[in-house]
């Protein structure tokens, strides 16, 4: 039985490849997408496979009804959010995303014990600084309407406490001790932006779905774009615009996973991609 996990990351294309390709040509060529709100967009977050875990339960039964017959796609951008985020959902009693792969891959073979399994675990990364840019607009509603702030400190200080899950080589270093090396399919947000034909291809070959359709089902399709100005980004609803972060800041940001972009670019080879997209000078 294959089964694909696409684990995310946050707000690096994740919903424009679940509503913008899989569901699209799920019939077409035998998908079986297993992904949160894929036919009722008021699906409570209760319900999402990663709340599930970030509650210590485990993920509906629903989201594990695999087939041998299909190439079964389990997605869910949430496995890898970070812990001060859903920290403002449930606590601050909640079980931490480097556990997830494993407990992933418990429920998966508990509901399926007599299976022999081949799993492909594809993942997308972000340039952190501009990674957790993005994720703070799109949860600026927390500071508008909660005065909680999920970037900055009292005293207008980068705070990036509770991000550690975008320690990239720290959470691939638990793949691969879960799923393998061979297992993991690595691939840069700024390739869908800068390299899109590039893209699309790693795509194709990794899904087993044809390229032109590929390339053609992600062309026009953007999900949850925002309007941005030479200034900043407005949030959800066009209620704020965000200033973008300074060179500084940054900097600040990027230096704390210098360290660990160094060491994942020299695993997978991409001291070249990285510089030029600015993980690593």
């Amino acid at each position: 039985m294959d089964i694909y996990l696409h684990l995310g990351f946050p707000k690096t294309g994740s919903s424009t490849l679940q509503f913008g390709l899989f569901k699209p040509l799920e019939r077409t060529y035998n998908l079986n997408l297993l992904t949160w709100r894929k036919t009722d967009d008021s699906e409570p977050l209760d319900r999402r496979p990663s709340s599930r875990l970030f509650n210590y339960q485990k993920i509906d039964k629903e989201f594990l009804n695999f087939s041998k017959d299909k190439i079964n796609i389990l997605s869910d951008e949430s496995f890898t959010a970070p812990l001060r985020l859903r920290m403002q959902n449930y606590g601050p009693n909640i079980r931490s995303p480097f556990d997830f792969p494993n407990e992933i891959k418990e429920q998966i073979e508990t509901e399926n014990p007599s299976e022999k399994i081949n799993y492909k675990v594809f993942l997308t990364i972000r340039n952190q600084s501009k990674l957790i840019f993005s994720q703070y607009v799109e949860e600026y509603n927390w500071k508008l309407f909660k005065n909680i702030d999920l970037l900055f400190d009292k005293q207008g200080g980068i705070d990036i406490w509770g991000y550690d899950i975008y320690n990239f080589y720290k959470y691939i270093l638990v793949l691969i001790d879960v799923f393998g090396k061979d297992s993991i399919k690595l691939t840069l947000f700024e390739d869908l932006y800068y390299e899109f034909e590039f893209f699309c291809k790693e795509v194709s070959e990794v899904f087993k779905l044809p390229f032109k359709d590929v390339f053609s089902s992600l062309k026009n399709y953007d999900v949850n774009a925002k309007v941005k100005t030479a200034e900043g980004v407005y949030s959800k609803g066009n209620r704020a615009l965000v200033p973008y972060l300074t060179e500084k800041q940054n900097h600040q940001v990027m230096e704390k996973f210098y360290n660990s972009n160094l060491q994942l670019a020299s695993m997978f080879g991409l001291y070249e991609k990285f510089k030029k997209y600015g993980y690593i000078q």
